[in-house]
Formats: C-alpha cells, sequence, structure tokens
C-alpha cells in the first residue's frame, strides 16, 4: 500500500499531465479550479495518417484516414509530445507539440509511436510545409 507521500507525488504528477491537456477551441476546460488557457496552433495541415478503428465485433483494424495536424508551441517546462485530440501520449523531444486529430496508434506497451509514423509530420516536414502555407 502507498503511503500518503507518494499518493501526494501521484496526485501533483496527475495534475501537472492534466495541465498539458490541449482542449478543442470554444470548450472551457478547468483542472483543480483554474481554466486552462486558450492554445493558439502555430500550424494547421491535415494528412493521410495510420490509424485503428473498431469493427463491429469491437476488433481494432489498422487503416488510414485523412486528419487534422495542429501544432503547438509548448509550454514553459513542457516537454514536446504527440498529442491525441488533444490528450498528449508520448514526449518526442522535438520542437513542438503535435496533436493528431485521431487515434495514434502505439506500440503494445503504449509508450511510443512508430518512427515511421511522423514522416509526414516531422519538425522538417512542418516547417516545408508551414512556409508555403498562412498561418491559421
Amino acid at each position: 500500500m502507498a503511503n500518503s507521500g507518494s499518493r501526494g507525488t501521484s496526485i501533483v504528477k496527475a495534475i501537472e499531465g492534466l495541465r498539458m491537456l490541449i482542449p478543442p477551441e470554444g470548450v472551457a476546460t478547468y483542472v483543480n479550479g483554474d481554466l486552462l488557457p486558450n492554445r493558439i496552433p502555430v500550424r494547421v495541415f491535415q494528412a493521410t495518417l495510420p490509424t485503428v478503428v473498431a469493427d463491429a465485433d469491437g476488433i481494432l483494424k489498422r487503416t488510414r484516414r485523412r486528419t487534422s495536424i495542429r501544432v503547438f508551441d509548448p509550454r514553459p517546462g513542457e516537454p514536446p509530445s504527440v498529442y491525441e485530440i488533444g490528450i498528449p501520449v508520448v514526449e518526442t523531444g522535438d520542437r513542438w507539440h503535435v496533436d493528431i486529430g485521431q487515434k495514434v496508434p502505439l506500440n503494445m506497451d503504449r509508450d511510443n509511436v512508430q518512427p515511421s509514423y511522423f514522416a509526414g509530420t516531422s519538425n522538417a516536414g512542418i516547417e516545408r510545409d508551414a512556409r508555403g502555407s498562412a498561418r491559421r
């Protein structure tokens, strides 16, 4: 059984994680009574990426779907991460938060994505795409 010190640390870590959420536009999201600030993406674009969908029996099947990708500057102290519909799932060590607008296929341990997943959304790809398009 965990002692109260480790429980308190776990609660603090959980609240810190919740503060990293990127809520949808127009949705007021509160964490521990504090309103999360709106985040403005530095870039929004579409790409066709791998994902998984459940069939009629609930079995997950791999597929590819076109989705929205939103790119954000991390706030101070936030590790750049891959997000799945506004929820951080994997730290990347890259320059930006990359929010994928669909289910992100992870490995069996659910702690990483395949490097090839980001062929179209890597830092170089985002920078190249951003140079040719206006910001949102």
